[in-house]
């Protein structure tokens, strides 16, 4: 018998009654519309769950070992040389790369035995042919892509110096290998390429007083 949702039944012997009964003729006891709700299917949600449970957990994990895999940052140290113009207004000195001759400030490795500033300061000497007083304190930091000549790279993190420039040297170590070129902050800031150097470039024209 095919049985509707609809369908009453008796409160007390629980018999199918006739659609208009009110009352059970059986026992007098009053009519009970059932509540009707589909059932679920337990072992269905239960996979289901579970099937996302994993995907989520694989997917975490897959997450986690992409970050084990990438390297940490290499470090370097850069200065940022500088002066006061004949116009008063700030100066500084860039160098070309030695492989690209793109414009660029002169920056390297952490020299054994050396702070980060004194380590920039040489670099600054040996690439750009300028000494003087280094600032203790970073300009701030800029990342960028180093390429060696396998064709593999590098990314590196440079925390860039302020370097008042005392001396400009007409022999330098490096001297045959670079060009260097004096200019304004704003135009240096358009001269490289760099996108992160460009934008720390801009923050320090800006405020020059961060170079003091």
């Amino acid at each position: 018998m095919r049985i509707s949702s609809s369908t009453r039944t008796c409160s007390s012997c629980h018999r199918y009654l006739p659609r208009a009964a009110s009352r059970c003729p059986w026992c007098a006891s009053p009519a009970v519309l059932p509540s009707y709700r589909p059932a679920r299917s337990p072992a269905r949600s239960s996979a289901d769950s579970s099937n996302r449970r994993g995907e989520q957990k694989d997917a975490t994990s897959r997450a986690s070992t992409r970050e084990a895999e990438a390297p940490a940052p290499l470090l370097q140290y850069g200065a940022l040389p500088w002066r006061v113009g004949r116009c008063g207004n700030v100066r500084t000195l860039l160098i070309t790369s030695r492989r690209r001759g793109r414009w660029i400030v002169p920056k390297g490795w952490l020299v054994r035995g050396a702070s980060p500033t004194q380590s920039a300061a040489r670099e600054a000497y040996e690439e750009a042919g300028v000494i003087g007083k280094i600032h203790g304190t970073p300009l701030g930091q800029y990342s960028y892509m180093k390429e060696h000549d396998d064709g593999s790279s590098d990314l590196c993190d440079v925390s860039l110096f302020g370097l008042r420039v005392r001396g400009t040297l007409i022999n330098w170590p490096e001297k045959g290998q670079r060009q260097r070129r004096w200019c304004t902050l704003a135009e240096a800031s358009e001269l490289v390429d760099e996108p992160q150097l460009k934008q720390l470039l801009k923050t320090v024209e800006k405020d020059a007083t961060a170079l003091m």
